[in-house]
């Protein structure tokens, strides 16, 4: 057999090829096919996406509210704490971190206070827009801040005015009213206020004398003889004592 003939006869042995027609229709049942595999997985997966994703969004939502927490209490203890005391318990001004207010407060009521003051007090405004120091959103951090110590607050009936506790002590006195400028251990702050420990002039003041300073001020210091009971003013000198004796 010649080579002519023989790829003549190999010729007539392959399949016949298809039509294009047929090809393109096999394609497309191809894609089709694939298509509606993607569907139905999509189809699937849309259940497990409304199962998974409210909870990633409520995580996410937490993690950002802490985090604007954690912002506000930098914030607060600059600027807020020297009044209203470590965490909101109350000082010289209201126990803002007190279940009482807190549950009685909205956050827009909180963010206006902050922002706008109390007029008639020493609230000041604290917003940029009133000639504060603060931003809105560090705003929003502070009431972020206090809201989050809802949850473990105690109940505070006199939060208005947490100095008129008779249960408070000396020290809880002079804590709440003293410690921001004088230290919390009387060591003093430096470019604030002198220590009132021992071996201080404050220690070798008469206790005549010293009711007279904290009630009636003086030499920069504030009077707080219409925050303290007269009685209260005795008891932070006897803490005073205590403390310059070693006690």
């Amino acid at each position: 057999m010649s080579r002519h003939e023989g790829k003549a006869a190999a010729e007539m042995t392959e399949k016949p090829r298809k039509p294009e027609a047929a090809v393109l229709e096999a394609s497309t049942q191809r894609w089709m096919l694939a298509g509606l595999v993607l569907m139905g997985l999509l189809v699937l997966a849309f259940p497990l996406f409304r199962f998974y994703e409210p909870a990633r969004r409520a995580d996410a939502r937490l993690l950002q509210e802490q985090y604007q927490a954690d912002q506000g209490a930098e914030v607060f203890a600059t600027n807020c704490e020297s009044c209203h005391g470590v965490g909101g318990s109350g000082g010289l001004a209201p126990a803002l971190g007190a279940r009482d207010f807190l549950e009685t407060a909205d956050d827009a009521q909180i963010t206006a206070l902050i922002a706008h003051g109390v007029p008639g007090t020493e609230m000041v405004a604290y917003s940029l827009d009133y000639g504060g120091p603060l931003t809105s959103t560090q705003i929003r951090a502070v009431t972020s801040y206090l809201r989050s110590l809802e949850a473990e607050a105690a109940a505070n009936p006199l939060w208005r005015t947490p100095l008129a506790d008779s249960n408070l002590s000396g020290r809880d006195l002079f804590n709440m009213a003293c410690s921001r400028c004088h230290g919390i251990d009387l060591a003093g702050v430096e470019d604030v206020a002198p220590g009132l420990g021992g071996g201080s002039e404050a220690a070798e003041d008469s206790d005549a004398r010293l009711v007279r300073q904290v009630s009636e001020g003086g030499d920069g210091m504030p009077r707080f003889g219409g925050v303290l009971t007269p009685e209260q003013v005795e008891m932070v000198v006897a803490y005073l004592r205590q403390v310059q004796s070693g006690g």
